[in-house]
């Protein structure tokens, strides 16, 4: 669930719809409920660890 992904995270509920707009976590609709596929949650934390180890490598202190 989307509640539970934002949990996972440590972001809001209302940040973790916004990533979701914003596709950079998927997620898939079954009827009228949203979730988010624990693959997706992983795909995004790596991402953005290897963007964080990327900007550290070129002296890019910025806070994405």
């Amino acid at each position: 669930r989307p509640l539970d992904a934002a949990e996972y995270l440590g972001v809001s509920r209302a940040k973790l719809y916004e990533l979701m707009a914003a596709g950079e976590i998927e997620s898939i609709t079954i009827g009228r409920c949203r979730r988010v596929p624990v693959s997706a949650v992983e795909s995004f934390v790596l991402r953005r660890l290897a963007a964080a180890k990327s900007d550290a490598a070129t002296g890019d202190d910025r806070v994405n």
